[in-house]
């Protein structure tokens, strides 16, 4: 039995939050420690107004941006938590709702938003869902074997992850070297 999809797409207007050296998934709660002002402005912004964030990846240092050099493809996030610490920087605890393709970079100040193509895909499991589901599992705990700080407590949280699309995502966030 196929998989039976349903494909949303909505354009949002969401202000953005860079990343240096982590990605972001939905499914996934994310910690995140910004000092960067753009990006601390984007988040208060978000939670004032209870907006969800665009979260993108960057290679470059972010000071000076070319807002040219930002990947279009990022996930859609709501903030669970945020904390402004003594230092001026924030703590920020996110989760990620979707993935999502920027159509547009806008700066605003120091605040950056994205217009954003969002893809929301509802599935109904049928027999190949769940076979995928079970094989991706397999290989996970295989490449565990080779990747030491992977616990037995990650193991069995994977295990637990019914939508196989989600389980890959957590795959591909711990397989991370």
């Amino acid at each position: 039995k196929m998989p039976v999809e349903i494909e949303k797409i909505q354009k949002k207007t969401l202000p953005v939050v860079i990343l240096r050296g982590q990605v972001a998934f939905p499914g996934l709660p994310l910690t995140l420690e910004l000092s960067s002002a753009g990006t601390i402005e984007s988040c208060l912004f978000a939670d004032e107004h209870d907006s969800e964030i665009f979260i993108v990846g960057h290679d470059e240092p972010i000071h000076d941006l070319d807002i040219g050099t930002l990947y279009k493809t990022g996930t859609v996030a709501v903030i669970n938590q945020l904390i402004k610490l003594p230092d001026g920087n924030l703590r920020v605890v996110i989760e990620g709702i979707s993935r999502g393709r920027a159509a547009d970079y806008v700066k605003n100040g120091e605040k950056l938003f994205a217009e954003v193509m969002v893809k929301s895909v509802y599935a109904e499991v049928g027999v190949l869902a769940s076979d995928a589901r079970l094989h991706v599992l397999s290989l996970f705990e295989e490449l565990c074997r080779f990747i030491p700080r992977v616990s037995r407590e990650m193991i069995e949280d994977m295990k637990n992850i019914d939508d196989v699309l989600v389980l890959i995502d957590g795959v591909a966030s711990n397989a991370l070297f």
